[in-house]
């Protein structure tokens, strides 16, 4: 599996573009190719019907992003992203989609974790074990979905390496089992996940979901059961999982996998045209402590356009000050293990409309644990109606040893995009 995760410091924006290893995939290209023909040959050809099938639908986008940092080392990265989506209807019944991405990198893309880090933390390490959290930005071509849906009379089924999320969390997200998401823009897309997905509904406003998870091992594979309803102006969700956790110690340098059942609650509606929600979960982990978190939130649009969101998350995981931070604490933020350092957090976005064309925002991220904030200026500039610019600013104000200390530096990052 591959992992792309926000580090909060000087390449505040640059190392959310990292790929970081957490796990194996299937790494062969024949093999990946193999696979797909398989899933077509066994689970479409027999449920095609060539005179409703309609002809293949491709869209996308062609990304050029560049990103700097004033850190030590100083650092500039330039990212090309090529994103073709494909989708067609078969059948009546029968739905196929996915998407191939194709990443290049130019520039610094060599680096080492450590640097990413407090220098307290950074002096943990030996120079001989250094070497150890180095990484690379290769360039890749990948399947990052391939999923084929059946739509039946009574249920839907979609097999393959599909989108899944869970939750109605803007910055964090307690009930996903599957991503977590980069500060810097919440909203970015997610990768694929290896599933089998029933959705039944019961009627109008209530419906059940069931998830067959088998993206770490066929072997091992994890379950998950949510429940939704609708009642007056709220959506709710109940959720049941049970899946494996892989948790590394990287001061030991050892992994393990361990067993994960979860159980989760999210609601999200309006009231007096204010936004709120609420998401939940509380996890039984295998010979580890139980851990809980939680996030609420609300946002609210006033009549000029002027948008602002705050949401605050707490997870029984993190630390409750800095002193509580080790090279664990990093590393499993940066890998995706954790979805926070510290155990209190605070996340504000506001934006306004300057133009039709333009807008102006700012993001805060907080960690209330130990006081610190990093600022994230965005601008957002639509050139044509396919062609779009963005610019994110990262600004680190706390004191030294914190998740945003200012010993961390600033980042810069400029997104050009062209949608087809």
């Amino acid at each position: 599996m591959i992992m792309d995760k926000l580090i909060p410091c000087h390449s505040l924006l640059r190392v959310s573009l990292l790929r970081i290893p957490v796990a194996c995939i299937l790494k062969n290209k024949v093999t990946r190719i193999l696979y797909c023909f398989f899933l077509v040959y066994v689970f479409v050809i027999p449920f095609i019907d060539i005179a409703s099938a309609e002809p293949v639908n491709f869209l996308g986008y062609l990304r050029s992003e560049l990103s700097a940092s004033d850190g030590n080392p100083s650092e500039l990265l330039f990212m090309h992203k090529l994103r073709l989506d494909f989708e067609s209807v078969l059948s009546s019944s029968l739905f196929i989609g996915g998407n191939v991405n194709l990443l290049v990198y130019q520039g610094d893309n060599d680096g080492n974790f450590l640097n990413n880090m407090p220098d307290s933390i950074e002096r943990s390490v030996d120079s001989a074990s250094r070497y150890l959290f180095d990484y690379s930005l290769e360039n890749d071509l990948t399947w990052d979905n391939f999923f084929i849906k059946y739509i039946l009379s009574e249920f839907d089924v979609t097999i393959g390496k599909q989108q899944i999320s869970f939750g109605s969390g803007y910055a964090w997200n307690p009930t996903d089992l599957f991503n977590v998401k980069n500060l810097v823009d919440p909203t970015d897309e997610k990768k694929g996940h290896k599933a089998l997905r029933i959705d039944y509904p019961l009627s109008l406003s209530q419906g059940i979901m069931f998830l067959y998870d088998i993206e770490d091992s066929t072997h091992e594979p994890g379950m998950l059961l949510c429940y939704k309803a609708t009642f007056g102006h709220f959506d709710y969700s109940l959720i049941f999982g049970h899946t494996y956790w892989s948790f590394t110690d990287y001061e030991k340098l050892s992994g393990t996998r361990k067993k994960r059942k979860i159980i989760g609650f999210d609601m999200a509606g309006e009231a007096f045209g204010i936004g709120l929600w609420f998401e939940g979960a509380y996890n039984w982990l295998e010979q580890s402590d139980n851990y809980y978190e939680f996030v609420v939130g609300g946002d609210y649009t006033w009549r000029n356009g002027f948008y602002l969101l705050m949401e605050y998350f707490h997870s029984s995981l993190g630390g409750s000050n800095s002193s509580d931070y080790d090279l664990n604490s990093w590393m499993r933020f940066f890998t995706g293990e954790t979805k926070a350092i510290s155990k209190d957090n605070l996340y504000l976005y506001g934006y306004y409309p300057v133009t039709d064309l333009m807008n102006i925002g700012m993001s805060v991220a907080s960690s209330l644990s130990d006081g610190s904030v990093a600022l994230i200026p965005v601008i957002d500039y639509s050139l044509t109606n396919d062609l779009h610019l963005e610019f994110f600013g990262g600004i680190n104000l706390g004191k030294d040893d914190t998740v945003y200390s200012r010993e961390l530096g600033k980042g810069l990052l400029m997104r050009l995009t062209w949608y087809f």
